[in-house]
């Protein structure tokens, strides 16, 4: 008898590949849907993160808005910022005086901001303070008096818990006893002079004077443009990109004015805040009656307000191009900031065609697709919200 032989046959064959492979798809397609969340999360994760490193980058320079800022200049002129090609605007029109860029001796503003003039008709923001800067010394002052050494007496009171290294460039200035002389600037050449070094600092003379000294600048400035420091905020648009960032969104920069002390020179330094920003907003509230309750508030440049101690558009512009106004009514500032989160996300449909990007008569309603977003339907935005009030205007 032939012994019969066992196996399996062609359909058993057909039918077993048929189960293997949905098993493979239905594996490979939870795979990659779990590999798209995951990216997609980590994306989120890292907007998050960035977002916050930002806005407290954003939070402490409104805080510290007017520290160290001249009240009267003893005389002073200075040079503020020139004209940056790179930038979506024209940065003189940040300038104490708007426009001007040579021998301004109006006393600086701790806020300067334009209205609907960057990326999407974003606002900017400029923020004026001897710490805005990134460097060792604009973090440090000290406190010196009538027979004080500037190197073995005058110990620092300041930020960094150090004392001044020798030859860092400073300001000095004199409180005085007044509102109208208080911050009375010492140094008075500007921007083309040598910088007053920590080491040769003028010696008190005034008995009864107690003078202060602020870095300002790294020991290798040659010139000081102005007796200050400046930050600007803006959108705009690099060359490149990040390629996670919806077409026509831009970068949230952080942009210090050079001191080079250059007729023509200085310039910005840019530094990337936040990516994949499509708006941002600013609004001033104010104490215009001196009653400690906020009753005004503003757009970015006093056009647009909601008042109930009886302000007009005309007197709250007035006070905002008034660096003591500022000082006496501004009691918080308010950025909004329209982002990205994560990638695009073709699974996904945002729920809305415009936004109101702050207050909601004050903001701006933004427009996704007359802004030009490039697929703004697959991409999750969300309005950040960042509330300071500067404790270094008085």
């Amino acid at each position: 008898m032939m012994k019969k032989n066992s196996g399996f046959t062609l359909i058993e064959l057909l039918i077993a590949m048929a189960i293997f492979i949905i098993l493979i798809a239905a594996t490979a397609r939870l795979f990659i849907t779990t590999a798209g969340q995951f990216k997609q999360q980590s994306k989120i994760t890292e907007t998050y993160i960035e977002g916050v490193i930002g806005f407290e980058q954003l939070r402490l320079d409104i805080k510290n808005a007017g520290y160290g800022l001249p009240w009267n200049l003893n005389s002073a002129s200075y040079d503020e910022a020139f004209n940056d090609a790179a930038t979506p605007h024209d940065d003189t029109l940040l300038n104490n005086t708007p426009g001007v860029v040579n021998t301004i001796t109006a006393v600086p503003r701790a806020f300067v901001s334009l209205n609907n003039a960057g990326l999407n008709g974003s606002d900017i923001l400029s923020i004026k303070a001897i710490n805005v800067a990134i460097n060792d010394a604009s973090q440090k002052w000290t406190r010196v008096g009538f027979g004080d050494s500037l190197i073995t007496d005058a110990r620092l009171r300041g930020l960094s818990g150090s004392n001044f290294d020798n030859n860092d460039p400073v300001i000095v200035l004199s409180p005085g006893s007044t509102d109208l002389d208080s911050r009375l600037l010492i140094n008075t050449v500007y921007p083309t002079g040598a910088p007053t070094r920590y080491s040769a600092a003028a010696a008190p003379t005034d008995l009864y004077t107690t003078y202060i000294v602020y870095g300002i600048a790294p020991q290798s400035a040659t010139n000081i443009r102005m007796p200050f420091n400046r930050a600007d905020y803006y959108v705009r648009t690099p060359g490149t990109m990040p390629t996670q960032c919806a077409g026509g969104t831009g970068i949230l920069y952080k942009a210090t004015v050079n001191h080079d002390g250059v007729v023509g020179g200085g310039g910005l330094t840019e530094h990337p805040i936040i990516d994949c920003v499509a708006d941002m907003q600013v609004i001033y509230r104010l104490d215009m009656n001196d009653d400690e309750t906020i009753g005004t508030i503003s757009n970015a440049d006093g056009t647009a307000i909601t008042s109930t101690e009886g302000e007009t558009t005309a007197t709250v512009s007035a006070a905002l191009a008034d660096p003591k106004q500022i000082r006496d009514y501004l009691k918080e500032v308010r950025v909004y900031i329209l982002a990205q989160e994560g990638q695009r996300d073709t699974r996904y449909t945002f729920p809305d065609a415009t936004v109101t990007v702050g207050d909601v008569a004050l903001g701006q309603v933004f427009d996704f697709a007359a802004s030009g977003i490039a697929n703004w339907q697959n991409y999750r935005w969300k309005i950040y919200e960042l509330s300071a009030g500067p404790t270094n205007l008085k």
